[in-house]
């Protein structure tokens, strides 16, 4: 009777006995503290990286990450993982990366793998694997005889290398001065080929309309429409991105007058070179700000002659040898 009544004893106590209870995680975005410094890094684009690096958005409550970048150099930081306020992993970064979204990967799948390797959570034990035989000792060379060379191990590419290519559009608007021969407005647009963010080749449109200008007894009016190339080079300095550039414009000039008849020459070939320079602004993840300035030479000078209103025909406007633009823009990333 006894031994019934302690077997109810154990029974009960042991069915009261409280559960394990798991851990306690909170999101990422709360363990992630950023100090960007000089460089790029953004919470928000680290965040996205490690949750898809841990393919999770919780981690253990007891997690921080700390990321400093360095005030000077773009390229240069240092994080450190703390559980409980115990330094876990340092790991310092430089010039591992050229381009900002290379730097956020690198920076995000590293930090990803020290949360990983510190994350408390239950898993079954993994079977241990079967020892493998020992090899046997190759034999001694011979006298004169040079020993087998073993094969070099294959090496592993990086799953996480980013191509250094990518691409952008853009718009731009502005003022002219003396291309056309007068005060002129400027638009242009074009797409954008980049490599690591320091060399670009863009190619696009533009056109730029000047207002009326006395010319005779009448008034005529310049338009110049072209299709252009340039070559651009520059150096990213946190979210500054200051650029040189040189291009080349070919197309055609257009003229409209008011009061005379023109003759058949309103439409003359038109080219010019570029030398300038922009700068541009980060403000998003894929979208930038640019203002630039560009000195032209009019490598053609159309001149268009006209027919006034006595039918006596005149030598009209000439552009000048060289002109000048003034522009602002938007650039936005294809990745």
């Amino acid at each position: 009777m006894s031994g019934a009544v302690l077997g109810l004893l154990l029974g009960a106590l042991i069915g009261r006995a409280p559960a394990s209870e798991p851990e306690p995680t909170r999101a990422l975005r709360e363990a992630l503290h950023v100090e960007a410094g000089a460089s790029c890094l953004e919470v928000e684009r680290l965040v996205g990286v490690i949750e898809t690096a841990l393919r999770a958005e919780q981690i253990d409550a007891r997690i921080d990450v700390d990321i400093v970048g360095d005030d000077e150099d773009p390229l240069t930081l240092e994080y450190t993982v703390r559980r409980d306020g115990s330094v876990i992993a340092v790991r310092r970064f430089e010039a591992e990366a050229t381009r900002c979204d290379q730097l956020h990967a690198v920076v995000g799948v590293s930090v990803a793998l020290a949360i990983d390797a510190t994350l408390l959570v239950p898993a079954e034990p993994e079977p241990e694997p079967e020892p493998e035989p020992e090899p046997e000792p190759a034999p001694a060379p011979r006298d004169g005889e040079r020993p087998p060379e073993l094969d070099a191990a294959p090496s592993r590419p990086d799953a996480y290398e980013l191509s250094p290519w990518s691409g952008a559009a853009l718009v731009r608007g502005g003022a002219g001065v003396r291309a056309p021969p007068d005060w002129s407005g400027v638009a242009a647009a074009a797409v954008e080929l980049r490599w690591k963010d320091r060399i670009s080749i863009d190619a696009g449109v533009l056109a730029a309309q000047g207002g009326f200008v006395p010319l005779g007894s009448g008034r005529a009016a310049f338009t110049l429409v072209g299709m252009t190339l340039d070559l651009c080079a520059g150096q990213t300095f946190g979210r500054l991105h200051p650029r040189g550039c040189v291009g080349l414009i070919a197309g055609g000039a257009l003229a409209r007058g008011r009061g005379f008849t023109t003759s058949g020459a309103d439409r003359l070939p038109w080219m010019a070179a570029t030398l300038g320079g922009d700068l541009r602004v980060r403000v998003a993840r894929r979208v930038e700000l640019e203002f630039g300035a560009d000195g032209l030479v009019h490598a053609l000078q159309p001149a268009f002659d006209f027919v006034d209103e006595s039918g006596a025909r005149r030598v009209g406007r000439e552009f000048p040898w060289v002109g000048a633009w003034m522009t602002a823009g938007v650039v936005i990333a294809f990745r």
